[in-house]
């Protein structure tokens, strides 16, 4: 957890600007309620503790005489955990999966300009998004600060769902972000660990969700 603090606070310093300076933080201790969506459960602050929503299993379609491939796929059925979409009062919305949990942003999160906290149902795959304002005037702009500031691994621009956003990777971190503009602001979506290359997969078809409501 403290290196990602770690990583949070490099990428606030990374889009801190005179503008930002001036702005005081809002309060973000009741970050949670700018979720619009029953199926995310606020969880305690500690992941062991995190309770995991209930979620209805498809009901299963007995066959008289079921053979090994049958079988697996209806086990296959029974494990998938179906999407859910989730609209955030800051005029975005992704779809995430339904069993992911939601958690209340400490002071330390926000002091690195964190608005929401979610992990997977586990607590081993996490997503923070972080805002900022920026006087970036368009995507190239932010794509150069993020590569002479922060001089990730790889970085590049690409389209999601019609939003254009710069994808960078900070290795050293473990963490693979996503930011885009959004009015005056950046938006930064956080995934780590960036070394588990299925949660990247999961990653990518999140970011892929995005919609600008």
């Amino acid at each position: 957890m403290k290196q990602w603090i770690c990583a949070l606070l490099a990428l606030t310093l990374l889009f801190a600007c005179p503008a930002l300076a001036q702005e005081a933080l809002p309060d973000l201790s009741a970050a949670g309620d700018g979720i619009v969506a029953a199926e995310v459960v606020t969880a305690p602050s500690d992941a062991a503790d995190a309770v995991e929503p209930e979620v209805d299993a498809p009901e299963s379609t007995e066959a008289a005489e079921p053979d090994a491939a049958d079988a697996t796929v209806e086990a296959e059925s029974q494990e998938a955990v179906e999407a859910v979409t989730v609209a955030f009062e800051d005029g975005f919305s992704l779809e995430l999966p339904g069993d992911w949990l939601h958690y209340e942003v400490s002071d330390e999160m926000a002091q690195s300009g964190v608005l929401y906290c979610l992990s997977d149902a586990a607590g081993e795959c996490w997503l923070y998004i972080q805002s900022w304002i920026t006087d970036c005037g368009d995507i190239e702009a932010l794509h150069t600060l993020i590569d002479e500031t922060s001089q990730p691994q790889t970085s590049g621009v690409y389209d999601f769902n019609g939003t254009q956003f710069v994808i960078y990777d900070l290795t050293d971190a473990d963490v693979s972000c996503c930011a885009a503009l959004l009015n005056d602001r950046v938006l930064n979506f956080v995934f780590t660990p960036q070394s588990d290359a299925d949660f990247m997969v999961s990653a990518a078809q999140i970011i892929g969700t995005f919609t600008v409501l």
